[in-house]
């Protein structure tokens, strides 16, 4: 499967592969504010972002990782960004930002679900860990909303410098009928 250009759509977001076009977004609103949950602080320059961008172009040339661009599906409106990480191990990641003015709108939901449906019916695993800052109640409904359960809370000093407690989610895979069977 080529994954390169793999494009996911719902009834309101479209998941694009990573592009340069998306640099000045992606380093606008990638900021202080989004990042305080993060492991990563906000991209230094433009350069730094474009070079973001060309790693995750790299690494889903490399069948390693599914990194998406998160827009408006009628209007082209950027959003965020969601990634399927770690996709050559048994249990792949799941994460995701959205930014802040587009906060409240379920779209982080809504693009994980299309990510996760995605992985369901073409990606082999055990479970999708989703690891979140034990304070971020935004993502972790997500996961719950997704079917996961707390398996593992740590102590994280992340890029940023801060220290977080992390509760990781353990996503299982759908059940899906087999026909024929019950």
């Amino acid at each position: 499967m080529n994954l390169e250009k793999l494009t996911l759509e719902t009834d309101r977001l479209k998941l694009m592969p990573p592009d340069l076009k998306y640099t000045e977004d992606i380093f606008n609103e990638f900021n202080e504010q989004i990042t305080t949950y993060t492991d990563y602080p906000p991209n230094e320059s433009l350069e730094a972002t474009r070079d973001v961008i060309l790693k995750f172009q790299k690494a889903r040339a490399d069948g390693e990782e599914l990194f998406f661009v998160i827009t408006d599906r009628e209007t082209g409106e950027f959003l965020g960004c969601c990634g399927f990480h770690d996709m050559k191990e048994e249990q792949p990641e799941l994460g995701i930002w959205i930014k802040v003015e587009a906060q409240g709108n379920k779209y982080g939901r809504e693009a994980l679900e299309a990510v996760k449906k995605w992985a369901d019916e073409n990606h082999e695993y055990d479970y999708i860990k989703y690891p979140v800052v034990e304070e971020n109640w935004g993502s972790r409904k997500i996961a719950e909303y997704l079917g996961g359960s707390v398996q593992d809370t740590y102590e994280k000093k992340m890029r940023t410098g801060r220290t977080y407690t992390l509760v990781e989610y353990h996503i299982p895979r759908s059940l899906q009928v087999v026909p024929g069977h019950i």
